[in-house]
């Protein structure tokens, strides 16, 4: 339906109440938006959920997360919370107008990602350099987008192995080697140090 279109009513007669009852947790439309895009969307679970596998240690005691794998962790879980990834996608597209009161939140939204991601402490090719691993992080997000909305529309049926063959090409196995998953990692790859972001 959309959020210019969505009553308060509608989301009362959603989750069972009246609107009057939804008002006193919530004082406008607006802020019922900002409550369901900090705290519901983007939250603890999401990131435990990206990054509790995505990370692992080497031979010298050095933790480092694994991009790769930090996506396909993404995928699998935006598949189990599928209703809250479509209205989020809704929203972003509509947030296109400027005139949307998330226009603001998707905005930052990026440049609030990319700040959050480049301190992290990726394992990465030899050679990449921050601005490389800028850009295949942006690219990445944008076939993952792309791929969520075809999704939604039906044209695809499993999210999950569809990212994987889009993985084969945005992490080709002759670069990335054992940097794909920290379980491919093993003693003999010693110190990785050098290759942290």
């Amino acid at each position: 339906k959309g959020f210019q279109s969505m009553s308060m009513q509608d989301v009362a007669n959603e989750i069972g109440t009246s609107e009057a009852a939804l008002y006193h947790y919530v004082h406008s439309k607006d802020e019922l938006l900002t409550l369901v895009l900090d705290r519901t969307y983007e939250n603890p679970e999401a990131d435990h959920a990206t990054y509790a596998e995505a990370s692992g240690t080497d031979v010298d005691g050095h933790r480092f997360f694994y991009f790769p794998r930090s996506c396909v962790n993404l995928i699998g879980y935006n598949m189990s919370r599928s209703q809250m990834v479509r209205m989020f996608s809704l929203l972003n597209g509509e947030s296109l107008n400027p005139s949307h009161p998330a226009h603001e939140y998707f905005t930052q939204r990026y440049f609030n990602n990319w700040a959050y991601f480049s301190r992290i402490n990726w394992v990465l090719p030899h050679g990449m350099s921050l601005d490389d691993f800028h850009h295949l992080w942006r690219l990445t997000m944008s076939a993952m987008d792309g791929l969520q909305y075809r999704w939604f529309a039906g044209e695809i049926d499993n999210l999950g192995e569809e990212w994987l063959h889009f993985s084969d090409n945005l992490f080709p196995q002759k670069e990335w080697n054992h940097l794909l998953d920290p379980t491919l990692y093993t003693p003999e790859d010693g110190c990785l140090s050098h290759l942290g972001l």
